[in-house]
C-alpha cells in the first residue's frame, strides 16, 4: 500500500493505493477511425500506452480492455449483424473475453448489490462548450473540412493492435461485466485511459460518469486524448498542409476566458495584421496561443473539477515500483 497525489480542481488529493486492488480500463483506443486527424492522435496514444500497460500489468494491476462499438440504431434499415456494430466479437475466442463472461456468475459474499449511479449529467456549461466534442453538420464524429468518409457502420473492428491483450486480462464493453470484475477482484481504485476525454470516456455507460460501489475513480491525463472541433485543433505547423489559419477573435476570446477560469498559464500571441479587417481587431490585446495541447489541458481541468481527479502515468508507475 502506497500513497499517491492526484490533481483535483486545481488542488491536490491524496489516495492510498495497492496495485493488487487497482484496475486500468482502456476505453476506445481503436485500430482505426473515420476522422484522419483523430486517428493520428489515437495512433500516437497507442504507441505510448502499449509499453506502459505491460508495466502496469507486471506490477499486479488488472487490465480491462473496452473497445466499444457503435450504437445500434433503433430501427435499422438492414438486418442487424452484431459484428457490424460491436468490437467484442473479434475477441470471442480469447481467454480475456471468457474471463469477463465468467464473472457474471460471481456471487459476492455480501448481499450488497453492484450498483452504479451517475455522478452528474454530461458537462454542459458555458466554459466547457468552447472545447466540447462537435459532430459537425453531417452528424459524423469528424470536423475536418471536407469531412472524412464514413464507412458503414464504422471503420474500427478491434482495439489498437499495439496494445497487448493477455490471458489474465478482461475484454468487455458491458457495464454489468465491468462492475462484476471490480467486485470479484476486490478493486478499490479504477483508472481510465483512452479517448476521447470529451466523448467516449464520459459517454459510455461504464465511463467516468459511472460510480461503482466502494471504488475510487480517476483518469491518467497523459494517456487520454480529446476530439476537438477542427478550427480549434492543429494551428501548429505552417508546413503541414492540414494546419488551419489562426482562428477568429470569438474563439480566442473564449479560450482566454477558459484559461482564466482554470488558472492555466498558456503562451500568448498578440493580434496581428491578419485581423485588421475585423471590426473586433485589438492590436494591443494578447490571446492564448491556441493548440491541441491547450485545448486538451482545458478538457482535463474541467473533468477534474466536475467529475474525477487525474494523475500522470509516470507518477502512478513510480508509486507502484516504490
Amino acid at each position: 500500500m502506497t500513497n499517491i497525489i492526484l490533481r483535483a480542481n486545481d488542488q491536490h488529493a491524496h489516495q492510498k493505493i495497492d496495485p493488487e486492488r487497482t484496475a486500468i480500463i482502456i476505453i476506445d483506443v481503436w485500430d482505426d477511425h473515420w476522422c484522419k486527424h483523430y486517428k493520428k492522435l489515437n495512433d500516437l496514444l497507442a504507441e505510448r500506452l502499449a509499453p506502459a500497460i505491460d508495466r502496469f500489468r507486471a506490477a499486479g494491476v488488472k487490465i480491462i480492455h473496452s473497445p466499444c462499438g457503435q450504437d445500434i440504431p433503433p430501427e435499422p434499415r438492414r438486418e442487424i449483424i452484431l459484428s457490424d456494430y460491436s468490437c467484442i466479437p473479434f475477441y470471442y475466442d480469447t481467454q480475456a473475453r471468457h474471463n469477463a463472461i465468467s464473472v457474471r456468475n460471481y456471487t459476492p459474499s455480501t448481499a450488497e448489490p453492484i450498483s452504479v449511479s451517475k455522478r452528474c449529467r454530461k458537462p454542459n456549461d458555458i466554459f466547457f462548450k468552447g472545447v466540447w466534442h462537435n459532430r459537425g453538420h453531417s452528424g459524423k464524429c469528424c470536423t475536418c473540412s471536407p469531412s472524412c468518409d464514413r464507412p458503414f457502420p464504422r471503420p474500427w473492428s478491434r482495439q489498437h493492435p499495439l496494445i497487448n491483450v493477455c490471458e489474465e486480462d478482461y475484454v468487455t464493453d458491458d457495464l454489468d461485466e465491468v462492475g462484476h470484475v471490480l467486485l470479484q477482484d476486490n478493486i478499490e481504485n479504477l483508472f481510465y485511459v483512452g479517448g476521447a476525454l470529451n466523448a467516449c470516456l464520459i459517454d459510455r455507460p461504464h465511463g467516468m460518469l459511472a460510480e461503482f460501489n466502494n471504488v475510487f475513480s480517476a483518469f491518467i491525463r497523459d494517456f487520454t486524448i480529446s476530439h476537438l472541433p477542427r478550427d480549434e485543433i492543429l494551428n501548429i505547423d505552417p508546413n503541414d498542409e492540414d494546419s488551419q489559419p489562426w482562428p477568429g477573435w470569438e474563439i480566442r476570446e473564449k479560450y482566454k476566458l477558459l484559461c482564466e477560469t482554470f488558472n492555466i498559464n498558456a503562451p500568448v500571441k498578440k493580434s496581428g495584421p491578419c485581423d485588421a479587417s475585423s471590426s473586433h481587431w485589438f492590436p494591443d490585446k494578447a490571446y492564448p496561443q491556441l493548440s491541441y495541447d491547450l485545448a486538451h489541458e482545458i478538457q482535463s481541468r474541467y473533468i477534474e473539477q466536475k467529475v474525477c481527479p487525474s494523475i500522470l502515468s509516470e507518477e502512478l508507475l513510480h508509486a507502484f515500483s516504490a
